[in-house]
């Protein structure tokens, strides 16, 4: 019941901060927004580099479907210095193309050219052609249980890798956003702290004044004046280390490429902008964590790719050898004519090649078991990976909705303050009260606005991490 009441309080002030929103923003007046800013960032542009490299290593994984040819020249020279001189020049060229097929199906394909130059007492000439094809297929009948994962990472691995380069991308972009967002932020609202610091400070220059008088006169404790001290101390300590944070700050900010003229546009227009953006996110994006579970899926089609190479391998091989009649020619064109119509013969031949461990202690007997096992694991981890992310977008909505509730709650009291501070200046016209109340209670208005700032800021923040954008 209590959840219930809870939720109804929730969905009432989300429906009043919408219904508040005077300007749609979108994702494509958000990124109209923030791109020229991130863009001036150092850190993006080397995330875009990494992720323009990262896409032409991606391309090899397509490529690999496609037919490659090759050519492989040699060439030799020999002779011998015996009782007859004897030197002859060699060239070889081969054109080969590789092709992988389905199933870890690897097909080589190749045609050899060779021409011989022999230098006796005149030149002679030879040709010779030869042609071979190597199929290597992998044994699946030691491992069937891998078969269909090996398929589903065959034709899907490049497609689900494209993907996860642009969540990467994505996701990098964003927490640069963030970081961004968020120092601009802090500055806007740790600025405004600085000048009402700066207001109490200049104030206090007049207590202080004013307490030394008093406690001279007498009329003033020896304990209410160090009491007094103190307290402006402190708040000199406060402004000292408010101005520190904030040149930290700025020294962030210039560092990500950002000028003071990027940080000029009043706090009520900046919040109220990303505010409404956050609301829209609500409607319309998701939540949660898409890129653990891609990441989880690709690292299992990767791992299935490598266990094929653990799988034993069949290579049946062919060979066509063309013979000639005659080894040589007086010249070249005689060699290659001659070669073909001089009645050449045909050898061919056709080999296989297995390997078959015959021990049963060796592990090629526990392919299909240890496999079995290894997409047991994967699963299990998989279902604990979606339970923690489901944990996180939950932690996630609640922290936005804590965020919410509070902003509203500020707001209330910046409304109560504002009643409380016109009663002061009412009293302060009437004679009723002294200046020194008016300023307490025109400080103590600036403190709840600053507050107020800060609370939707933190709500920003939340639905920002929380949501995909």
């Amino acid at each position: 019941m209590k959840k219930f009441v809870l939720n109804i309080i929730f969905g009432l002030i989300l429906f009043s901060a919408n219904a508040e929103i005077k300007m749609e923003v979108g994702i494509k007046e958000f990124f109209e927004r923030v791109n020229p800013l991130i863009e001036k960032n150092q850190q993006y542009k080397k995330m875009e580099l990494s992720f323009k490299f990262n896409e032409r290593l991606l391309f090899s994984e397509f490529a690999g479907w496609m037919p490659f040819p090759y050519l492989d020249v040699n060439t030799s020279v020999s002779g011998t210095e015996l009782d007859k001189h004897y030197k002859a020049f060699d060239i070889a060229a081969s054109l080969g193309i590789s092709q992988k097929l389905p199933l870890g199906i690897n097909l080589n394909l190749t045609g050899k050219q060779s021409c011989g130059i022999f230098f006796d007492n005149k030149p002679d000439y030879s040709y010779k052609f030869s042609s071979s094809a190597g199929l290597n297929v992998p044994l699946w009948f030691m491992a069937p249980s891998a078969l269909p994962d090996f398929v589903k990472q065959d034709f899907g691995l490049y497609k689900k890798k494209k993907q996860l380069s642009m969540l990467e991308r994505d996701k990098n972009k964003k927490a640069l956003i963030i970081k961004m967002i968020s120092a601009i932020g802090s500055e806007k609202i740790l600025k405004k702290k600085l000048e009402l610091l700066k207001n109490v400070q200049n104030w206090n220059i007049e207590e202080k004044q004013k307490n030394e008088i008093l406690f001279s006169q007498g009329k003033l404790s020896v304990l209410d004046f160090s009491e007094k001290n103190k307290k402006i101390r402190q708040e000199e300590i406060l402004l000292f280390q408010a101005e520190q944070n904030y040149e930290a700050l700025i020294g962030e900010i210039e560092a990500m490429g950002l000028s003071f003229s990027d940080l000029s546009e009043d706090i009520d227009s900046w919040l109220n902008f990303f505010e409404n953006f956050a609301f829209y996110l609500q409607r319309e994006a998701s939540a949660g964590d898409e890129l653990s579970l891609l990441q989880h899926e690709v690292s299992w089609m990767q791992s299935v790719k490598n266990f094929n190479n653990s799988i034993p391998k069949f290579f049946l091989s062919f060979g066509a050898d063309v013979l000639p009649s005659k080894d040589r020619y007086p010249s070249f064109p005689a060699a290659f004519m001659g070669y073909w119509k001089d009645t050449p013969r045909l050898k061919w031949s056709v080999s296989m090649n297995l390997r078959i461990n015959l021990s049963p202690l060796h592990d090629d007997f526990r392919l299909n078991k240890n496999f079995k096992i290894l997409k047991e694991i994967n699963s299990l981890n998989e279902i604990f990976l979606r339970r923690s992310l489901e944990e996180e977008k939950k932690k996630g909505l609640k922290n936005i909705e804590k965020a919410l509730f509070t902003s509203e709650m500020s707001k209330s009291s910046l409304e109560i303050q504002k009643k409380y501070f016109t009663l002061a200046e009412e009293l302060y016209k009437q004679g009723k009260s002294s200046i020194h109340e008016l300023y307490a209670a025109q400080n103590l208005l600036e403190e709840v606005k600053i507050n107020y700032y800060a609370e939707r800021f933190s709500y920003i923040l939340s639905v920002l991490q929380t949501y995909n954008f």
